[in-house]
């Protein structure tokens, strides 16, 4: 019907159509507005990927004046954190080296996905203290483990790691600002 309409007045100037005009709206779909507000499209993954491993944009400019500060650094860093490490480690009533082993891993891993390189990725008192409190309940009940206690540590760990990453890969890190100043400080 609108179709003819146009079609009677095609080649006029200022005339109005014979009849009122309709608008033909296109049916809503939940599937479109996915598509169109939540699926990423390939630029968008492409860039999600890249922001995952953001070395990749200046390691290809990387020189021998920033390897000086990083090696600078990077003993600095070392002798801070062996005996940071091996105290924590003692605090989280493990042996020593299991403080060195997740002072130097944790740092070493740490420069593939980093933003910021003021950072030490390592172990803290909060965590080591719970650590030895969780230990200490969780021994009692496992005493298969009680010569390897670094096993339910470990375990702990990969928990704890993988809940970090799957809030760094879905970018919901802003909950930890409801996480109360005391809580972390304990």
């Amino acid at each position: 019907m609108v179709a003819e309409l146009f079609k009677r007045n095609r080649g006029t100037r200022d005339v109005e159509p014979l009849g009122p005009v309709y608008y033909i709206e296109p049916v809503a779909s939940t599937s479109e507005w996915l598509k169109e507000h939540v699926v990423p499209t390939r630029s968008g993954t492409v860039s999600y990927v890249k922001s995952l491993f953001p070395f990749l944009t200046w390691i290809y400019r990387y020189n021998w004046v920033w390897f000086v500060g990083d090696l600078i650094a990077g003993v600095t860093v070392g002798i801070v954190v062996i005996p940071q490490g091996m105290a924590y480690a003692k605090l989280a009533s493990l042996p020593p080296e299991f403080g060195l082993y997740s002072s130097f891993v944790g740092v070493a891993i740490y420069w593939l996905s980093a933003t910021s390189h003021v950072i030490s990725a390592g172990p803290v008192a909060v965590f080591s203290s719970l650590l030895s409190v969780i230990l200490e309940h969780a021994l009692p009940q496992l005493p298969e483990y009680a010569d390897t206690p670094w096993i339910i540590a470990g375990c702990l760990s990969v928990v704890l790691g993988c809940i970090v990453m799957a809030i760094g890969l879905f970018r919901i890190g802003f909950i930890v600002d409801f996480i109360p100043l005391p809580a972390i400080a304990a």
